[in-house]
């Protein structure tokens, strides 16, 4: 797979302590499977604030690393390979996305699953909390959940004292840095529902991107979005940089739903697309349908690794006066730092 390979709705929080179960102190943890042999220096993550999300100061989080306990439900063992503590503050004082070290890091298994463990030690953790933020998918019957990603190598799990159960719907927002340099992890941290593009006659969408490392061979190319109006189809256009048509084709407007869904276009014959060489995938529809896409946000100026989103590539619309950057919903326009939900394969 080459591209975001991501689906999300919107941002959602689970509160670390708090009130939402009516429980003690709710617990939750980030599932994944290490990709390196190496010691786990640090993770960086999302923390909010604000109404429903926290209350008093804030609470302490004690934030480890454990092991898988090996069950067919992959929960968190009792197993504590490292443990730090931080005081996020509410408002939230230290970053909403703060780079959290471990002074006795722990070496971790490439191939071996992992949890990161949040759990509020303060003494009134129901009064004394915040929140950590996931992306958020609508419909728990997509398997798997992301693309990109395997369920089991990366999921959120909760704890509200009876035992962890999967939230399904959830997909955790986090850098894995470890100490030979290596990033894994998911570092798309922002969605812009609220600022779709629409797709119809001279309003077109692209995702623009120059291929880094290797060569990449593509049979098909997949993307997220809906459709508003009409039944005329999709047009699918994948061309070089400078504008040569490498292959276009069109997808029946009967595949799309009026919610986001993914949708395919099968390339009649596999294409390279060649490393260090730019390309563009352009979406068009004629103007009497309109289909509409919003993109996802990689926290480039959150001090997210590369390696953690889609760094190849940006989002752009065309409303007939050249090709821009997406718009932040209420803020920034013209923006560089999100792509299209899309990938190939």
């Amino acid at each position: 797979m080459y591209g975001s390979g991501m689906n999300a709705a919107s941002l959602a929080n689970t509160q670390v302590g708090g009130t939402s179960c009516g429980c003690t102190n709710l617990m939750s943890a980030y599932r994944f499977r290490a990709t390196t042999s190496a010691a786990l220096s640090t993770v960086r993550i999302y923390v909010v604030d604000g109404s429903g999300y926290a209350g008093g100061t804030g609470g302490t989080l004690q934030i480890s690393v454990r092991l898988d306990d090996g069950t067919a439900a992959h929960a968190p063992s009792a197993t504590v390979l490292a443990s730090t503590t931080i005081r996020p503050g509410n408002p939230v004082s230290i970053g909403y996305l703060p780079l959290v070290t471990f002074s006795s890091p722990a070496t971790l298994t490439a191939g071996s699953l992992y949890h990161i463990v949040f759990r509020n030690v303060d003494p009134s953790p129901t009064v004394n909390y915040v929140s950590i933020n996931s992306l958020y998918v609508y419909g728990t019957t997509l398997v798997p959940r992301q693309p990109g990603q395997s369920d089991l190598d990366w999921g959120q799990m909760m704890n509200s004292g009876s035992g962890w159960t999967t939230r399904a719907n959830f997909t955790p927002i986090l850098d894995l840095g470890y100490a030979n340099g290596v990033h894994g992890g998911m570092g798309y941290m922002e969605v812009w529902v609220n600022a779709p593009e629409p797709i119809s006659g001279s309003h077109t969408v692209r995702e623009s991107f120059t291929v880094s490392g290797a060569d990449q061979t593509i049979g098909a190319a997949s993307i997220r979005l809906k459709i508003t109006s009409g039944s005329s189809p999709l047009s699918v256009r994948l061309e070089a940089a400078n504008g040569a048509l490498m292959e276009q084709g069109s997808i029946p407007a009967s595949a799309f739903a009026s919610a986001p869904r993914w949708v395919t276009y099968q390339f009649s014959t596999a294409h390279t697309l060649y490393a260090g060489l730019g390309y563009h995938v352009v979406l068009s529809a004629p103007s009497d349908t309109t289909y509409s896409i919003f993109v996802i946000r990689k926290g480039v100026d959150y001090r997210f690794n590369p390696s953690t989103y889609f760094s190849d590539g940006v989002g752009q619309y065309n409303s007939g006066g050249g090709w821009v950057g997406f718009d932040q919903p209420g803020g920034s326009v013209n923006n560089t730092d999100a792509d299209l939900q899309f990938y190939f394969n």
